[in-house]
């Protein structure tokens, strides 16, 4: 995808907390076709290394007590939100950024 200069980019990312077991990781591979579990720190160099700035990471509490996104965001969020409660193993977080 191509965004206009200056465009806002929502990545909503399953996020390592700790290591995962092999069990684990084969359970999400064959569940949500997840082969590699960045942390939060291995995405904000991702996202720097191809051009982003302003890297935010909004983690879902945040999201509960605030208005940080927008109802069209929030939407894709919780979608989800919804598959990644079956799997309490990892953690996610939105990472937002602009080109």
């Amino acid at each position: 995808r191509v965004l206009k200069p200056y465009g806002r980019l929502l990545a909503i990312e399953a996020t390592a907390l700790s290591p995962l077991t092999p069990e684990q990781l084969k359970e999400l591979q064959e569940t949500l076709g997840i082969t590699n579990l960045p942390t939060k720190d291995q995405w904000h160099q991702y996202l720097a290394k191809t051009g982003f700035k302003n890297i935010q990471t909004i983690t879902h509490r945040k999201l509960k007590n605030t208005g940080l996104l927008s109802p069209s965001e929030k939407i894709v969020f919780n979608d989800f939100f919804n598959i990644l409660r079956r799997y309490p193993n990892f953690g996610y977080a939105a990472y937002r950024c602009q080109k």
